[in-house]
């Protein structure tokens, strides 16, 4: 049995904690290369996954937006139907107005005509007749 020193236990400690950080960063080392190496084995598997359920995904929105485009093109043709029912109701009712407009004006005018011959009808009965005849009284003969 070989006797060692306090010193010798040390120097085995310190040999030993060194071997230890190089197992460590030997294996740290070997575990990032070989995460490294199946992560790029694998990114090519995942990558056509991905494609494959965006097109899967992207083909049954364009087969619910063919399926509704004949619903939006009928809602649509409605709309416009709607609208030029609209304008042509409008196009009545702002002829209608002018219409209007140009039968007031009318009724202005002749209630204007009816008066002026109401008050010379009046100034005509109120004064005595130039041919000496009596006046002649309203409603009678």
């Amino acid at each position: 049995m070989k006797v060692t020193t306090h010193s010798g236990m040390i120097e085995r400690v310190l040999i030993m904690k060194d071997d230890g950080k190089e197992l460590f960063l030997k294996r740290a080392a070997l575990w990032v290369s070989t995460t490294a190496l199946v992560l790029t084995c694998l990114m090519g598997p995942v990558a056509l996954f991905i494609k494959t359920a965006v097109r899967a995904v992207l083909r049954e929105e364009l087969i619910r937006n063919d399926a509704d485009a004949p619903s939006t093109a009928r809602a649509k043709a409605h709309q416009e139907q709607a609208s030029e029912a609209l304008k042509s109701l409008n196009l009545d009712l702002m002829a209608a107005r002018a219409n209007a407009s140009a039968a007031e004006a009318g009724l202005q005018v002749l209630s204007n005509r009816l008066l002026s011959i109401e008050s010379k009808l009046d100034l005509a009965l109120s004064e005595p007749r130039r041919e000496g005849k009596s006046p002649v009284t309203r409603g009678g003969p």
